[in-house]
């Protein structure tokens, strides 16, 4: 009896899930990991019932039709084990990322494959009398257990190797459910009569919605971004700016951020943890422009020697000012990093920027980043005292400022990007290519 409510417990537990993420779910696109979570969560409390149900009938055996026991024995291994090919592609997709729907279908092809033999083999199932409860074996049970040991195999090679791209909050939680499930899996396997596979769903269900896709933590950190994104237009536009400025400048982080993570050279230091950092960071770079007189950020002429010198300041500003303003944030690697980027975003690699003529590696590498991004979009934009310049004069003055103005292996590494730079700048400004 304790097994039946074992799962009458986890069907409980996984309807309240069910109802909190229906409730709290904003309308809008849905990314693949979102879909894959999706059916996760509304496929447990079905695997969890026809557990429930299949640990009834066994204990039934002169009542209950054989036909109906293999039935619901089948749905019973159909549901669970799709639960387990889908929580690996959903680790799947948050680590080496699942890109298009082929990709997908690859990583859960041997599950869909042993899926068929447990089918075939079903009507081989037999039942084995024990000393609380009876339960099934045969190869179907067989077949089920090396699919779960298979893909839980698969799941820590994969997170052993590449945990760094799951933020710290997420690897906490992938690190727990790996713990559990290999917990529960070894009690299941090497004593069958226990029955707690109902646990499994539920398991992973909690640690899903709790670490990766809870409505209410997915929906602050969108506010969170938009604030930020918000306020920093908002401090630009005085410069005769639009957002256009925040959301492009971004953009080429993003897209060199990119390109780093495949280089041996900063493979240790491109967590996911601090690229979204230095992304977050980047739309705060000008924020001191706030305390810079308009008549100097909207001069349509050369600044002279005192206004250039008062332009200076707003790289001391920005970064005192996101000191004070973010001194109760309980991330410590988020500030040294925007303030890093609102201070040293003109520092250049000679030595001869500014606010303290930092020169080579002694200037942060989020400000290495961000100079190569805010002088290429500054080129390719026109503004109130100069024209855009052409994508090639931009890509040529960044070539031009390796070793003197900017880290000459970043400028390496963007220039490597240069297609994916005139894809994303076209299709910002409505070009075809």
């Amino acid at each position: 009896m304790y097994a039946y409510k074992l799962q009458a417990g986890a069907i409980m537990c996984s309807l309240y899930f069910i109802v909190a993420y229906v409730r709290s779910v904003a309308p809008g696109k849905r990314t693949l990991g979102d879909r894959l979570f999706a059916y996760i969560l509304f496929m447990s409390p079905i695997a969890i019932f026809f557990d429930g149900a299949t640990a009834v009938t066994v204990n039934m055996l002169d009542t209950v039709p054989a036909w109906v026991n293999l039935l619901l024995h089948a749905l019973f291994f159909i549901t669970m084990d799709s639960i387990i090919i889908v929580l690996f592609a959903f680790i799947a997709y948050q680590t080496v990322g699942i890109k298009t729907m082929k990709h997908l279908w690859f990583i859960m092809a041997p599950g869909l494959v042993t899926s068929a033999l447990v089918i075939y083999f079903i009507k081989d199932l037999y039942y084995i009398h024990g000393v609380t409860t009876n339960y099934s074996m045969g190869l179907s049970v067989y077949i089920s257990y090396a699919v779960m040991i298979f893909y839980f195999i698969f799941i820590c090679l994969l997170f052993a190797f590449k945990h760094r791209t799951l933020a710290k909050t997420k690897v906490k939680g992938v690190v727990f459910l790996m713990a559990f499930l290999g917990t529960m899996l070894t009690i299941q396997v090497v004593f069958p009569e226990s029955l707690i596979t109902s646990l499994l769903p539920i398991a992973a269900t909690t640690v899903l919605y709790i670490n990766f896709e809870d409505p209410a933590l997915v929906e602050l950190r969108h506010y969170n971004e938009e604030m930020i994104t918000g306020f920093s237009a908002l401090v630009e536009s005085r410069d005769a700016l639009t957002g256009d400025h925040i959301k492009h400048t971004r953009g080429y982080v993003e897209i060199l951020l990119n390109e780093m993570k495949n280089n041996p050279r900063y493979k240790k230091i491109l967590t996911q943890d601090y690229i979204d950092n230095v992304l977050n960071a980047a739309p705060m770079h000008d924020i001191g422009k706030i305390a810079i007189p308009d008549k100097i950020l909207q001069k349509p002429a050369r600044l002279t020697p005192e206004e250039y010198s008062i332009m200076q300041t707003h790289t001391t500003v920005g970064s005192e000012l996101l000191k004070e303003t973010f001194a109760d944030i309980n991330d410590a690697d988020y500030k040294r990093i925007a303030y890093d980027v609102a201070k040293y975003h003109h520092e250049k690699w000679n030595g001869m920027g500014y606010p303290e003529g930092l020169k080579e590696e002694q200037i942060p590498l989020p400000a290495r980043i961000m100079a190569i991004a805010d002088v290429f979009e500054a080129t390719t934009a026109k503004r109130c005292y100069k024209e855009a310049f052409d994508i090639d004069t931009c890509f040529e003055i960044i070539k031009d400022g390796a070793g003197t103005d900017f880290d000459p292996e970043l400028v390496r590494l963007f220039l490597n990007a240069n297609e994916k730079i005139r894809r994303y700048y076209n299709s910002e400004r409505g070009f075809a290519g």
